[in-house]
């Protein structure tokens, strides 16, 4: 049935429960009060997450196998490293099933992610962009081209 939800959280185990990829293990590096919003909307088999995050933080990600995870940059500000590669706002990552990864911030950042079952994406791909997104061996992260 579809859902959608907007919580706050000041507890960073209670918020890494909340996250869809899968078991989530934050360490947050700074000394204040952590502050993350997580809006989420679940369409049957499509899963959009976006993450406002209020602290820097290191977090330890065991990913779901079965569903390909595609994360972006929703706007500018302190880096977002994924296992050593940086997601900046004009490149998207899209992670292997099952992927485990480690992820760092270095400061307040917003950033989402969206999944599908992997025979999903394989057969939208095909349909609609006429290419195989089936999940891949390795991460990608691509800099999409801008079309006028």
């Amino acid at each position: 049935m579809p859902s959608s939800s907007v919580r706050r959280f000041t507890d960073p185990d209670e918020y890494a429960a909340a996250l869809q990829q899968g078991p989530v293990e934050i360490t947050v590096r700074q000394r204040r009060t952590f502050i993350a919003k997580l809006c989420t909307v679940n369409l049957r088999h499509l899963w959009i997450q976006r993450l406002s995050e209020a602290l820097a933080r290191t977090s330890h990600v065991d990913a779901q196998s079965g569903r390909v995870f595609i994360a972006y940059r929703t706007e500018p500000g302190p880096t977002v490293v994924r296992n050593g590669a940086e997601l900046s706002t004009t490149r998207i990552a899209r992670l292997r099933c099952g992927q485990s990864y480690y992820q760092h911030t270095s400061g307040p950042t917003s950033h989402a992610g969206m999944s599908l079952p992997w025979e999903e994406m394989a057969s939208l791909g095909a349909a609609m962009a006429g290419q195989d997104l089936s999940p891949p061996n390795d991460d990608v992260t691509v800099t999409p081209h801008l079309t006028q």
